[in-house]
């Protein structure tokens, strides 16, 4: 199995009311489609521009393992510390993400 690299970001939702985050409402919009936890969606290659702007601040970074069977050591982790704030609606669509590039 090929050695794979993981960016991990964390979301924080502040309270019920307080706007949604325009610059992640492209990848909110494709995880709409996502219903099951075997499925996927497509992103266009904008799709994740944002992230962009969370990648100056300080990050955590290890060696790990897939977090399902058959949870293979093969993973470089790195966890952005700052969070990403996001809406209420959006939040709700994160229930199953799975994101593969066009």
């Amino acid at each position: 199995m090929p050695h794979l690299l993981i960016v991990s970001v964390c979301f924080k939702f502040e309270q019920a009311g307080k706007s949604e985050n325009e610059e992640i409402e492209l990848l909110v919009k494709r995880l709409k489609k996502i219903r099951r936890g075997d499925s996927y969606t497509l992103l266009e290659s904008n799709g994740m521009a944002w992230l962009g702007n969370y990648l100056t601040g300080k990050y955590y970074t290890y060696w790990g393992s897939l977090t399902t069977p058959p949870c293979n050591e093969v993973v470089t982790w790195i966890v952005l510390e700052n969070a990403v704030e996001i809406g209420y609606r959006q939040v709700i669509n994160f229930a199953y993400p799975k994101l593969y590039w066009l």
